[in-house]
This record gives structure tokens, sequence and C-alpha cells, in this order.
């Protein structure tokens, strides 16, 4: 290709917004309250990987760290964590605004998890569950419930 087609070709892929590597994971953390029982949620922590495989690298040796959707499962990889609770993931469920229903894939845990500041000392956490979910790439709103109690998060930027 001459000089004059490749600054053509190149211009045509920066303006139709093609994007040339992964896009970041994005996380948001929304308060909520559900109460089901005697166990409330008091916030939900998702994040959006973009992505059809996950890999978390704090999961330990003996525990699955790696996910990856089927080619028939449709969306992305979700993390979904429900603070406040120490449920089963099967206790919770997320809808995207058309109704279509988050499937839980790979691997869920559900207990208590501590964050530590840089000299090891506990600077909050307590009981969560955790579970990866997979779930389309860009909702604008989703439902998260818990038994009967739900709450509606919008992700619109």
């Amino acid at each position: 290709m001459n000089p004059v087609g490749t600054i053509v070709a190149l211009t045509l892929v920066l303006l139709s917004g093609v994007q040339s590597g992964p896009v970041a994971e994005t996380t948001t953390r929304h308060a909520v309250s559900l109460k089901s029982g005697d166990a409330s949620i008091s916030a939900v922590v998702l994040t959006n990987t973009h992505a059809r495989t996950y890999s978390d690298p704090t999961r330990g040796p003996f525990v699955p760290d790696r996910c990856e959707l089927e080619e028939k499962t449709p969306g992305v990889i979700w993390k979904v964590v429900a603070e406040g609770a120490a449920v089963s993931s099967k206790e919770i469920t997320v809808t995207d605004e058309k109704g279509q229903s988050f499937i839980q894939v790979c691997w869920s845990s559900s207990g208590t998890v501590y964050r530590l500041d840089a000299n090891g000392n506990r600077t909050g956490g307590g009981p969560q569950s955790e579970f990866l979910a997979a779930g389309p790439d860009v909702p604008s709103q989703l439902t998260v419930r818990f038994g009967t109690a739900t709450a509606v998060i919008s992700l619109k930027k």
C-alpha cells in the first residue's frame, strides 16, 4: 500500500471508533438496603470485565481462579459482590432493564472478608457474598433481588 493509502486506512480505523485492545474493567459500588429473614445486604459492588474470560489472582492455589464463558452463553463476565451478608449466591439474582437474568457461572463464595491497610491492619470489611455471572456488556439499569426485596441500580453515565 502506498503512503497515502496507509494514511487513509489509518484515518478510517480511528474515525470508526474501533478499539485496538481490550476494554478495562469497570467497577461501581452502590448502597442498597435489601433484607431477607435475618440477613441484610447494604451494598452491591459490580465489576463489568467487558470480557468473556476472567482470572482472579487473589483466589488461593486450590480454588479455581479462571472463568471462561461457553460459546453459547451470551454476554460478558460480571463479578458481583453483595456486602453485609454471607448468604448463598443462589439467593441473589440480577436482571437487566429488559428483564434478562444474569446467568451465574464458574464460582461463587460467601464469608467474612476484611480489607487490610499497608501494615496488614484490618480497615473494614465483613460478611459478603460474591459470584461471577454472564450478563450484557452495556446495560443501563440492573435490578438486584434478595429474597423479596429489590434494588434498582442505574448504570447510566
